[in-house]
């Protein structure tokens, strides 16, 4: 496989995970064994999401953009798509710290966030390091 197609599978992969997302239960997969702990009221106490809608829809047009100009190797995509995942990554540690929350969900969304964090990482890493990086360098 082609070095370029790999780096445009691995930004399309989170895009083909969000109708999972958006449509799974992934509670159906919390095993908790005998205990009589109500999934339901952890899930309740888990973190929840303080961000507003319209600042939701912000960051998911920025994602798409960045992901877009990625996928076609633009000029400005690298710091677009690693600025993104700067603010994510500030944003979740603030809300950690600020909050004392947690998140509370079962083993399968946990496997396929850690392969979508493990994608975007390959992204960024052929972006900067590879011979990819030629292709984002403007054009004569």
């Amino acid at each position: 496989m082609k070095l370029e197609n790999l780096f445009r599978a691995l930004i399309l992969f989170p895009l083909a995970l969000m109708p999972v997302y958006g449509f799974v239960d992934f509670s159906v997969f919390i095993q908790i064994g005998d205990s009589n702990i109500d999934v339901k009221h952890l899930e309740d106490l888990s973190l929840q999401s303080e961000t507003s809608i319209a600042a939701l829809a912000l960051m998911l047009v920025w994602f798409f953009i960045a992901s877009g100009m990625m996928f076609f190797f633009k000029k400005r995509a690298r710091e677009i798509y690693l600025g993104f995942f700067i603010y994510i990554l500030g944003l979740d540690l603030m809300s950690g710290l600020l909050t004392g929350s947690f998140y509370f969900g079962s083993e399968v969304d946990g496997f396929l966030g850690e392969l979508e964090t493990l994608s975007y990482g390959m992204v960024i890493a052929l972006a900067y390091f590879s011979p990819l990086k030629e292709r984002f360098k403007p054009k004569p």
